[in-house]
């Protein structure tokens, strides 16, 4: 009971101070961007619906978002992946076409372990270095000069990837992976 006392407050402070919420800078644009190119926009937060839906309309960015995915909805939430894998499902996506944009430690393990094509960390907590340690392929500080053509042509096949997609499909935990390049052709 305290807990949920303690989350009630804690929203009804956010909904108080909402107009304190700073948008990075670019991400509307980027996202009109997006949608002129005819691509969907999921949002997967563990934020609760209420206090997201309410964000979203304080930005004006909800005509945008085609789902809205709250991770307490889902059987897990974030570090998992059920979150992601539901938005994926949801609009009809593949994890190979799916670009993911995290700043947090468990959105970026929760998006990591749902495989998409890009996961790209947004230097809000954590600066480039802490970002790339946590898993993500690259890392911006906001959205002015995203290349959203150069996102869509990016492979993710490093080795580190490589040796990363195999241990999490391993229902065991390993040590080490060696891949020998000779044998990849």
């Amino acid at each position: 009971e305290q807990i949920k006392q303690i989350s009630k407050k804690k929203d009804e402070l956010f909904l108080e101070n909402m107009e304190k919420i700073k948008i990075i800078d670019g991400a509307t644009n980027f996202l009109l961007e997006i949608k002129k190119m005819g691509y969907q926009i999921g949002i997967v937060t563990n934020c609760n619906r209420i206090v997201a839906e309410a964000i979203l309309c304080k930005i004006n960015i909800h005509n945008l978002i085609d789902v809205l995915i709250i991770g307490n909805e889902c059987k897990k939430t974030k570090p998992y992946p059920d979150p992601y894998v539901t938005a994926i499902d949801f609009l009809g996506s593949t994890n190979n076409s799916t670009i993911i944009f995290e700043d947090s430690k468990v959105g970026i393990q929760s998006g990591r372990n749902a495989f998409p094509k890009c996961l790209i960390g947004i230097e809000s907590i954590y600066n480039s270095e802490e970002l790339m340690e946590l898993g993500v392929d690259f890392s911006i500080k906001n959205y002015l000069d995203l290349d959203i053509n150069k996102i869509l042509q990016y492979q993710n096949t490093n080795m580190k990837n490589i040796k990363t997609y195999i241990q999490n499909s391993l229902r065991k935990p390993i040590k080490n992976i060696e891949i020998f390049k000779s044998y990849l052709g």
